[in-house]
């Protein structure tokens, strides 16, 4: 059982800090150009106690996210385990998945840490802020694991055959 970087809980907040600062400065525009409507200047007031709340909220789940993330590789499937107040637990078979790659956003990169996403037919899961070695060998053993059962070879047979 691995668990992801304690970074995460960092990148996270500077995520959530981001996305609460544009839509303060949208109401900060909003007081601005309509301040001498009183209706108006007490619904921006009551937005903004609303966002700053909820970032502080978002905040501790974002501590709770942390502390139930984990994965487990498996030599048949990963299992990912995570959640804040509501777990949720995803078994992937690895011979269900399509596709996988290995991503790294703005933020990901002032920690040198990656994301590593899994394509099955199903959907899309990720297991994100790991290691960049970490990563990789996981990507490896799916491949592997795909390359070894010989799935990669049938697919290639029926879409040869159609």
């Amino acid at each position: 059982m691995q668990k992801v970087e304690k970074a995460s809980i960092i990148i996270w907040l500077l995520d959530d800090l981001q996305y609460y600062v544009t839509r303060l400065f949208v109401i900060g525009l909003v007081y601005y150009f309509f301040q001498e409507y009183e209706l108006m200047r007490k619904i921006c007031i009551l937005v903004t106690i609303y966002y700053i709340v909820h970032f502080l909220y978002e905040g501790i789940i974002n501590i709770f996210y942390y502390k139930n993330f984990r994965y487990i590789e498996e030599k048949e499937r990963v299992q990912l385990i995570k959640g804040g107040l509501t777990v949720r637990h995803n078994t992937i078979p690895i011979r269900r998945i399509q596709h996988v790659n290995i991503t790294q956003n703005f933020y990901s990169r002032l920690f040198n840490l990656y994301s590593i996403g899994i394509y099955t037919a199903g959907g899309y899961h990720s297991i994100q802020f790991i290691k960049k070695d970490v990563a990789e060998k996981l990507k490896e053993d799916i491949t592997r694991f795909l390359i070894e059962k010989g799935i990669d070879q049938d697919e290639q047979e029926k879409r040869s055959c159609s």
